[in-house]
């Protein structure tokens, strides 16, 4: 179950309930937040209508708000991030997902933002609210917007990580290295792949490993 493990990090004090009946449906249950069914799908074609269909019958049935996700293609008739109010409970469609745990977690985060404006609004007798299209339209523009940007800048924030793990990784101090390992009977310990032969060399890859041990097996070959 993919999507399980890609939503138990992302709420670790959730309760991930899988359908018994349908392999492609999670129910997302949290402490004082509203239930989210997410039917993950991963066929190569656009999702069709009539599963769009089927998928909000089972958010009428259950009174769950829902993501549409489609892993591998887009939804028919239905924008990246487009967002719906279907009988007072919110619906995001999410294209190409590729199970990427940013995307998942916006789209509920934008549940739980629309659904507690809501409940402010909805009255106890929990009569239908309409929203006019030209606000919808304004909520979905607004919404796609900040998933854009958020997405944007986490790509940014783990291009910027890998440099500096690169940057850190630069630190080195061969020389001193040599000089310590020809003092001391211990060798001092430095990161990275230690050859199993001279027991001395450390690579920071298999390539300059491998190269390394080309010419190591020489110097041990047995007399």
């Amino acid at each position: 179950l993919p999507l399980k493990v890609v939503l138990t990090p992302l709420f670790p004090s959730a309760e991930i309930v899988s359908d018994k009946t349908n392999a492609s449906l999670f129910t997302l249950k949290r402490l004082h937040r509203q239930n989210v069914i997410l039917n993950s799908l991963d066929t190569e074609e656009n999702v069709s209508t009539e599963t769009i269909h089927g998928f909000l019958t089972i958010l009428d049935d259950s009174n769950s708000n829902g993501i549409l996700i489609s892993n591998k293609s887009g939804i028919s008739g239905k924008k990246n991030y487009d967002i719906e109010i279907h009988n007072n409970r919110v619906v995001v469609c999410l294209h190409n997902v590729e199970y990427n745990g940013v995307l998942i977690s916006s789209a509920v985060d934008i549940i739980d933002n629309l659904t507690n404006k809501l409940s402010q609004y909805i009255g106890k007798k929990d009569e239908i609210m309409t929203i006019p299209k030209d606000v919808m339209d304004s909520i979905n523009n607004e919404y796609h917007t900040f998933m854009t940007q958020k997405v944007a800048l986490v790509d940014m924030l783990k291009e910027q990580q890998k440099q500096l793990v690169s940057q850190i990784d630069e630190f080195k101090f061969p020389s001193l290295d040599r000089y310590l390992s020809s003092h001391y009977l211990i060798p001092v310990s430095k990161p990275g792949l230690k050859c199993d032969l001279c027991k001395l060399y450390s690579a920071n890859n298999l390539k300059a490993l491998a190269a390394h041990k080309r010419g190591c097996v020489r110097k041990h070959k047995p007399s």
